[in-house]
């Protein structure tokens, strides 16, 4: 009977080993993540952040019962600026955004509101 006490306590010693280093792998783990460089996961998301998704149309052309089109697909295209990519400088976003929307050929009005 008195046998058994130590292969409990050797038992109990072997999972608070086991946990103490799980543990400790997790904590270098999480260490080693905020230390790394961060330039590269910068670079890594900046390279993220532009993404191509060609989606198909959900239908093709459509036509009546007589056989003429009814309704034909276009392409549509979306653009959007987030003001934390612009440059910190007002100026020069301002001019990096009206370039932008030179190159869309869209006026300038609805879209400089929203800047200031």
């Amino acid at each position: 009977m008195f046998d058994e006490q130590p292969r409990y306590e050797e038992r109990l010693y072997l999972l608070a080993l086991g946990m103490g280093l799980a543990l400790l792998a997790v904590v270098f783990q999480l260490a080693r993540l905020q230390l790394a460089p961060q330039n590269l996961y910068r670079l890594q998301a900046r390279e993220n952040a532009i993404r191509v998704v060609p989606l198909p149309a959900p239908r093709g052309i459509m036509y009546d019962r007589e056989g003429r089109i009814l309704v034909r697909n276009r392409p549509m295209f979306t653009v959007e600026v987030i003001p934390q990519d612009l440059p910190e400088d007002e100026t020069v976003g301002l001019k990096a955004l009206q370039k932008t929307l030179d190159i869309l050929r869209a006026p300038p009005t609805p879209v400089a509101g929203l800047l200031t």
